[in-house]
């Protein structure tokens, strides 16, 4: 389907101000990184997007998306295009990106190229690349990717579900609101051949809690690293993840807060809360506390020993853990709580030989802490995204960087029962 030109205006400085100041800042640090002496990548055009923005931010510092850049395109995306004969890729919260421009890579085989963003960026981006050829089929759709019909309006724009597609959402998941993330996830994944891939990346949750800088004080939410493979595994992407400064290219990246996620289309796993078999009898939450303190006790005196307990105390709480989850609104409001509470605890065999004590340590206290937030708010009636911000959830940050059994014992002591308990 050939590229429909439209004829439009030039942009208004009012129009132009309202263009997303993250979308012209990713354009700046573009320019600026092809100024160097020796960039990672050039881009020719980035210049002209970012516009006066240039003058205004000669001190700020913007590496991390540079190398993001750099990483999808040198480890993922050009060896995707080379080995795909025809296929589609599609940038999720596009911006003023310019690889159908200048990603030679592009050239080579059939690639179609859609970028999906808000009205405003397309316009600004068609005005100020008007006299441009890309280098590949392009594809722009103006949508809010937050209402449901963008994928209808991306088939309706030639988007086929019968080729394989590399779904790209750079910088974007942790400025949404979590349940967003998994809709897009799924959606994705619905509309997807069975060896199209997927490339994101995540933020940890220290960072989401950020109050300042100019960027991750916009942060919703992140997860830790041991949760985002089962978050993507129950949303139909099987993934692996890496710390951006294992990728760093000798820039400051941002010391392990920020994820690379990349992977291809799999089946849901079905998690833990919609397999658990509920008895009869389900322990009380009394007794679910007091079953977290037993192990906590016994673990601090015999390490081996408090591995045996605690096994044996989730395999008694599982079905109460279960159905206070199902009394969430949905697995997003879980997610926010804890999101280990999205994975089955036994998955992770804490026996094995190979497991350090750290780890054990980890997952055991880590989960059990999940399920004293949960108890929390099923007790004051909170949903998850109703617990940021109150006294447990502060204080669980708090002792974060306590030893592990012993931040648990700390949060123990808490009044449970009450929102406002410090």
């Amino acid at each position: 389907m050939p590229r429909k030109e439209i004829q439009k205006k030039p942009l208004i400085d009012s129009e132009l101000a309202a263009v997303p100041f993250t979308a012209r800042l990713m354009a700046y640090y573009r320019a600026r990184e092809s100024k160097r002496d020796n960039p990672l990548f050039l881009d020719p055009f980035a210049e002209r997007l970012a516009d006066d923005l240039l003058p205004t931010l000669s001190g700020s510092k913007g590496d991390y998306p540079i190398v993001r850049s750099y990483y999808i395109d040198t480890k993922l995306l050009s060896s995707w295009c080379y080995d795909q004969a025809e296929s589609q890729v599609v940038l999720l919260g596009a911006g003023l990106d310019t690889r159908a421009y200048r990603f030679k890579p592009l050239q080579t085989n059939r690639h179609t190229f859609f970028e999906i963003d808000f009205p405003i960026v397309i316009e600004y981006k068609e005005e100020v690349l008007k006299d441009e050829q890309p280098i590949c089929k392009l594809v722009r759709l103006p949508a809010d990717l937050s209402e449901d019909n963008w994928s209808t309006a991306l088939m309706n724009h030639g988007f086929s579900q019968d080729l394989p597609s590399f779904w790209i959402m750079e910088g974007l998941v942790y400025y949404l609101d979590q349940g967003i993330v998994v809709s897009l996830l799924k959606t994705i994944h619905e509309m997807s051949t069975a060896d199209s891939q997927i490339f994101t990346d995540i933020c940890v949750p220290a960072f989401a809690d950020l109050v300042y800088g100019p960027f991750t004080r916009y942060f919703k939410w992140g997860l830790d690293m041991q949760s985002v493979s089962s978050f993507f595994s129950r949303n139909g992407w099987s993934v692996s993840v890496s710390y951006a400064d294992d990728h760093d290219q000798e820039r400051d990246v941002g010391q392990r807060g920020l994820m690379f996620v990349h992977g291809r289309k799999s089946e849901f796993q079905v998690g833990p809360l919609d397999t658990v078999e509920v008895p009869t009898r389900l322990m009380p939450l009394e007794e679910i506390i007091n079953g977290i303190e037993r192990v906590a006790n016994v673990y601090r005196l015999d390490q081996s020993v408090g591995r045996s307990v605690y096994l044996e105390f989730i395999r008694d709480a599982r079905p109460a853990v279960a159905r206070m989850a199902e009394g969430l609104s949905d697995v997003t409001s879980i997610g926010q709580i804890s999101p280990r509470l999205l994975r089955d605890p036994l998955s992770f065999d804490i026996m094995a030989e190979d497991r350090t004590e750290e780890e054990r340590e980890s997952h055991i206290v880590g989960y059990l802490k999940a399920i004293v937030l949960l108890v929390y708010c099923v007790m004051n009636g909170l949903e998850g995204w109703q617990f940021r911000g109150t006294t447990l959830h502060k204080e669980s940050l708090r002792i974060q960087n306590v030893s592990a059994i012993t931040s648990l014992v700390e949060l123990l002591r808490k009044d449970l029962g009450s929102k406002d308990s410090a």
